[in-house]
């Protein structure tokens, strides 16, 4: 994962916690975060991450933290800690991490993406991300059913919204229901599947489709029960924000496709 913080960028290596994990299911993300003791800077997420606390008794400068359940942390001091935290990862060169959230107030941006930039003359330099280069990450339970697969997850910087990733549903996997503050375009690239609005019946989609879901739209999308599907998911964010997560869709809300879906 990244951390944009300005103009400066930090890796943070992910723990192995359902917590990080869920987190890498909302990126693109962004932040303003309060500084808090001269030690962290923190926020809140509008929607909450499983937690598994523990105490860590020592804070070291680049721990990334969640306290509770939405209040993720990112601290650039060491110390001695009573309280307790699931930990979401650690920022891999922590040098100059003080220095770049300043004092105050920080806009800080977390993506899921490795750039690599092939500088040109006199403009702003392209940004190519590589195949193979972004790990896979696994559709967290909170927000899927069935084995779903996160690639190449992306946000743009600066004074772009756009965010998105390579999805891919195993047949019987689908998302919860949920919308999009500024809608999403779904482009269809391998396989069947399935998407219905809330009130509509669910439509077939299919590799070459492109799906437009307006914004505040109650939606879900997937596979068919006998087929895997892969689209590519692009949407903008508002005020850091992509998407609201609600309920799963039920077997039975699924499986009313079968046999009376539209094409």
């Amino acid at each position: 994962m990244w951390m944009t913080i300005g103009k400066r960028r930090f890796a943070i290596t992910l723990a192995d916690t359902q917590a990080a994990r869920a987190l890498a299911a909302q990126l693109p993300l962004s932040l303003d975060m309060a500084d808090l003791n001269g030690n962290e800077k923190h926020a809140d997420l509008a929607q909450p991450l499983p937690s598994a606390a523990t105490r860590p008794r020592t804070i070291h400068a680049g721990d990334v933290m969640l306290y509770g359940t939405r209040t993720v942390v990112v601290f650039y001091e060491t110390f001695r800690s009573s309280y307790s935290y699931t930990r979401l990862g650690h920022v891999d060169d922590a040098f100059q991490l003080r220095a770049a959230l300043g004092l105050g107030k920080a806009r800080v941006s977390f993506s899921a993406h490795d750039v690599a930039t092939a500088p040109t003359s006199g403009v702003k330099a392209m940004e190519i991300v590589r195949k193979g280069t972004v790990p896979s990450v696994p559709g967290p339970a909170e927000y899927f059913t069935g084995n779903v697969r996160i690639d190449m997850q992306f946000q743009r910087t600066g004074e772009s919204r756009v965010a998105g990733a390579i999805v891919s549903f195993e047949p019987g996997a689908r998302t919860a229901w949920h919308t999009h503050p500024l809608g999403q375009n779904l482009f269809v690239i391998s396989g069947k599947g399935w998407t219905q609005c809330e009130g509509e019946p669910i439509v077939e989609i299919n590799a070459g489709d492109i799906i437009w879901c307006p914004p505040n739209h109650k939606h879900w999308h997937g596979a068919t029960p006998d087929s895997a599907m892969t689209h590519i998911a692009v949407q903008e964010a508002l005020d850091g924000k992509v998407v609201t997560w609600m309920e799963k869709v039920s077997d039975e809300q699924y499986l009313a496709g079968v046999g009376n879906v539209r094409g």
